[in-house]
């Protein structure tokens, strides 16, 4: 059981509220709240949006005496500017998107190390600090109308739209999740069930003022909350220096509440999805839900772009054939078959297979003009021409170097477009193992000399990235994404598929089992970094033992079309608004395209006949 103590400002009060109306805590709960009167300053009233506009005396002697035999304290400054600065806004003149963004997250990054900073001084050595971030928007435009019409002259003021008011949200998440990693104060999650599936707070959540939550929402912080901080005091790391006694006694009014009711140990009463028994071992295969809580969800209207792996490629093909808004930004020849096998395809652009985050670090660089590799052509053993990377999109190759270096140029252009325009970005983690230029570090997909090109000791090199290097490349991926698309979202997944070769020397087997560990792990580690950015869990669906092996073909590799369905189903359950729905279409070349998935994956080409 923990003690934590909540510090902040009016956020808050709909946790300090709804612990008088909760039958049993998890835990023992104290509140602070900034904007009390006593810490008030002297003189002309400020804000006490930062440490120096409050009477830093008494709240310290007050911080003093709560904090003392506290296991945790859990901040939560400000974080309403989203709401503040981006809610309203002049008829006829919109509000500047990249400005409105800029001030939230700004002032996220600016004022919450202040606060950390002022507490850490106070707190006993090794107090444990956790961020907890404000709920999010609300979608009901005219509610807030009247909510703000009630109090204030709104002539010449409008509401801002629904989907520039979240934005502006994610953008101060992502703000506060920088400062998170800069103070080493790990942000906290806000539970699925305050969220719609469209990422606003849940109208059952909403307090009479539209900007924050009430009770309900309160409540099911409060549960979620101990249950991240007793994971993260329980994990590696935790031990801390034993909380210092303070001179100054706890004023009564400020006494911890103690439940009238605990359970007998952390794990005595988790939802059913925590067991193994209940949720995994008992329920039927189809009926097993590994993502109950999606932390947002794709909508009908969102633009989906994909990328990644082999296995990837059926996640693309089952997503535009469910009716959703897949994005497409190359267009391909007429002949729908002719357009599957040179790759138009596969994923919302003709980059081929991007199966390490590297790979796709550099796509993007390239497609912006950061990275421009020196090795940009390969010679094929037939005299014609390929792409170093995506050197399988032209079965016969390229005719000349114009020809080649004409395509790269107009698919880099399209790429650019995808990453601007994209709403949400599905990208799968195929490998850790790859080969690179030792000229400049450029990622191939596959080795030289494979589908094209010549290999040479002394111009390429084998890497195998490890955790750091994937995390590192994903978060570079994701703030230059940021800066181009601020509202975008990213969808992570893990491919199943084993390996088909590995040039470690070690069983292939070992190998597989090493990468996608390393991918794994390096996905939730960013996943945890990120509000924006959610995994999804079609490796475990494939390779878990509920599957009982049944989702591989005989060669131990590829995945069944039974497996892919039942990734699909759950993802159109899980992370989208609706349930899954095919929408027809030529199934005779639905059938093809799903031939030409092994066809369409270099890797495969690793293995010895």
């Amino acid at each position: 059981m923990s003690h934590i103590l909540f510090v902040g400002h009016s956020h808050i009060k709909s946790l300090q509220n709804a612990v008088d109306t909760m039958p049993e805590l998890p835990g023992e709960a104290s509140f602070l709240f900034v904007r009390s009167e006593e810490f008030k300053k002297p003189g002309p009233p400020e804000p006490p949006h930062k440490p120096e506009n409050i009477d830093a005396a008494r709240f310290g002697e007050a911080f003093a005496s709560l904090v003392r035999g506290v296991d945790a304290v859990v901040m939560c400054f400000n974080g309403n500017e989203h709401n503040n600065v981006g809610m309203l806004q002049r008829r006829g003149a919109p509000a500047d998107a990249k400005e409105v963004i800029a001030r939230v997250k700004g002032a996220a990054i600016d004022r919450t190390p202040a606060w950390h900073a002022f507490l850490a001084k106070l707190a006993p050595a090794g107090m444990r600090f956790f961020m907890l971030p404000s709920p999010p928007p609300i979608e009901d435009n005219e509610y807030l109308w009247r909510s703000r019409s009630e109090h204030m002259n709104m002539e010449g003021l409008k509401v801002s739209p629904a989907d520039h008011r979240l934005s502006y949200y994610q953008a101060q998440m992502e703000g506060f999740a920088e400062v998170s990693r800069r103070i080493g104060a790990p942000m906290l999650a806000l539970p699925g069930s305050t969220r719609s599936a469209g990422g606003f707070l849940l109208e059952d959540c909403i307090s009479h003022d539209p900007t924050h939550g009430n009770e309900i929402y309160g409540e099911r912080v409060l549960m979620s909350v101990y249950e991240q901080v007793a994971r993260a005091l329980e994990g590696p790391g935790a031990e801390r220096a034993p909380a210092a006694q303070a001179d100054v006694p706890a004023p009564a009014t400020a006494a911890p509440r103690t439940p009238s009711a605990r359970p007998s140990h952390p794990y005595s009463d988790l939802p059913d999805a925590r067991y193994w028994r209940q949720s995994v071992a008992e329920p039927a295969a189809e009926d097993i839900d590994p993502l109950p809580d999606a932390r947002w969800k794709i909508g009908e209207d969102d633009k989906i772009a994909t990328a990644g792996s082999c296995f990837a490629q059926h996640v693309s093909r089952r997503i535009r054939r469910s009716g959703f808004n897949f994005l497409q930004v190359e267009a391909g020849p007429q002949d729908p078959a002719e357009a599957a096998a040179r790759g138009y395809e596969d994923f919302s652009a003709r980059y081929g297979n991007v199966y390490t985050a590297r790979q796709l670090l550099q796509l993007f660089d390239r497609s912006f003009g950061y990275f421009r590799p020196m090795d940009r052509i390969w010679t094929r053993k037939d005299g014609r021409f390929c792409d170093p990377f995506r050197p399988r999109i032209e079965p016969d190759g390229f005719e000349s170097r114009e020809a080649l270096i004409r395509d790269t140029q107009s698919h880099l252009l399209a790429v650019r477009t995808l990453f601007r325009t994209l709403d949400v970005f599905v990208f799968t983690l195929g490998l850790t193992e790859c080969w690179v230029s030792r000229l400049d570090g450029a990622a191939y997909p596959v080795a030289p000399g494979v589908a094209g090109g010549e290999y040479d000791a002394r111009r390429h090199k084998f890497v195998n990235f490890g955790f750091n290097d994937v995390v590192s490349d994903l978060n570079a991926f994701i703030e230059k994404l940021k800066i181009v698309n601020p509202a975008a979202r990213i969808l992570l997944t893990v491919s199943p598929v084993p390996l088909a070769a590995t040039y470690e020397p070690r069983h292939v087997l070992v190998s597989t089992v090493a990468s996608k560990a390393v991918l794994r792990a390096a996905a939730d580690q960013v996943t945890r970094d990120h509000a924006h950015v959610q995994y999804f869990p079609s490796y475990e669906i494939i390779t878990g033992p509920q599957s009982r092996g049944r989702y591989f073909e005989d060669d131990l590799r590829t995945v069944t079309a039974a497996g892919v369905d039942s990734v699909m189903n759950i993802f159109m359950r899980s992370v989208t608004e609706r349930p899954q729905r095919e929408d027809g279409g030529d199934e005779e070349l639905y059938a093809r395209m799903e031939a030409l998935g092994e066809v369409q994956c270099e890797e495969a080409m690793l293995a010895r006949p």
